[in-house]
């Protein structure tokens, strides 16, 4: 791909690929007899790696070291996935809990007071103030009984949600096999899924109880089958351990 083609695939601009490069945020571009810049998979790859990555709040400075670890080759694998845990830990320490859109929430016409399924409440109404959900319930008809509620969580049934195609529950995402999309390798198990932004981020944790980072993306992500609990991925070199992801010199 052109570089033209890259900045349109990726929404980035020409320059900004080009100070990616420059800086050393991406590896080099391979070059044309002609010395154009021509962008294979694993290039591109690398671009919406460090898109995603500059999009939940990782420093430049940290994803250049990232990257020049990358360079040095496999003896550089443990060091790499010790500055990503780093990292990760640093953004779930600024993530705070939130809860779903009131879009999402109107869709609800029952909740309920307890995660068993007990206490149903009707939901009469859906409204947000501010960065603050509002809701109006059917048994909460003054300001006595909506103080009452201060610090109460309700719950609501899966049964009851309708998640558009290729959104899924966390609860359902967690436990699934990450699998290599082309070879059948097995990288390990989603334990987390963080959302510090535009992009999850996904925790796998291997069979050594290493955890790795890999953006939820589709240039990485191929597959979920919550039924097969499987989830198919194409990672970049030295996303995972040397032993399954094969990491070249």
């Amino acid at each position: 791909m052109t570089i033209a083609e890259v900045s349109k695939t990726f929404g980035l601009t020409a320059d900004t690929l080009r100070y990616y490069e420059r800086i050393g945020l991406i590896p080099p571009v391979k070059r044309s007899s002609s010395g154009i810049r021509d962008y294979d998979e694993k290039d591109c790859n690398w671009v919406e790696f460090i898109k995603c990555m500059r999009g939940v709040g990782i420093p430049v400075e940290m994803l250049i070291e990232y990257v020049a670890m990358f360079r040095l080759g496999k003896e550089t694998i443990a060091a790499r996935k010790a500055l990503l845990v780093e990292q990760r830990q640093q953004l779930a320490d600024k993530i705070l809990p939130l809860c779903d859109g009131a879009e999402f929430l109107a869709k609800f016409k029952r909740l309920y007071a307890t995660a068993d399924g007990t206490g149903e409440c009707r939901v009469l109404g859906v409204r947000t103030q501010g960065n603050v959900i509002l809701l109006r319930l059917a048994d909460v008809t003054d300001m006595d009984a909506a103080r009452a509620q201060v610090g109460r969580t309700y719950y609501f049934a899966k049964a009851d949600a309708r998640l558009p195609k290729g959104r899924y529950f966390i609860d359902d995402l967690l436990g699934c096999e990450v699998r290599d999309a082309d070879t059948g390798a097995v990288y390990g198990i989603l334990t987390e899924v963080d959302h510090p932004a535009a992009q999850d981020i996904y925790t796998v944790t291997d069979a050594a109880g290493e955890k790795h980072m890999l953006p939820a993306v589709p240039e990485f992500v191929k597959t979920i089958d919550i039924d097969a609990r499987t989830i198919l991925v194409t990672p970049i070199d030295g996303m995972f351990n040397d032993a399954v992801n094969g990491d070249k010199e």
